[in-house]
C-alpha cells in the first residue's frame, strides 16, 4: 500500500502531464531533472488541500526558479479558463 503522499505525488504527476500535454515519459524526465518530485513531497500539506491549477502553477514556478521555461499549452489555459 502506498502512502497518502506517494498516492498524491502520482496524481499530481498526471496532472502536470495532463494540463502541459506531456508524455509519461517526458514529465518524468522533467521532474528527474529539476527534483520536481521531493517539491511535491515537500509541499503535500498544503497541495493536497489546495486547488488544483494553484499546484501546477506553483511547479511552473519552481520549474521557473530552476531555470527551466515550459511553454504554455492549449490545455492549461483552458483549464484556467474554466
Amino acid at each position: 500500500m502506498m502512502s497518502r503522499e506517494a498516492d498524491y505525488l502520482v496524481f499530481a504527476t498526471e496532472l502536470y502531464r495532463y494540463a502541459k500535454g506531456l508524455s509519461g515519459a517526458e514529465v518524468i524526465e522533467l521532474f528527474s531533472r529539476y527534483d520536481v518530485d521531493q517539491y511535491i513531497l515537500d509541499m503535500f500539506e498544503l497541495f493536497h488541500i489546495e486547488c488544483e491549477a494553484n499546484m501546477i502553477a506553483a511547479v511552473d514556478e519552481y520549474l521557473a526558479q530552476k531555470g527551466y521555461c515550459p511553454e504554455p499549452s492549449v490545455r492549461a489555459e483552458s483549464l484556467s479558463r474554466e
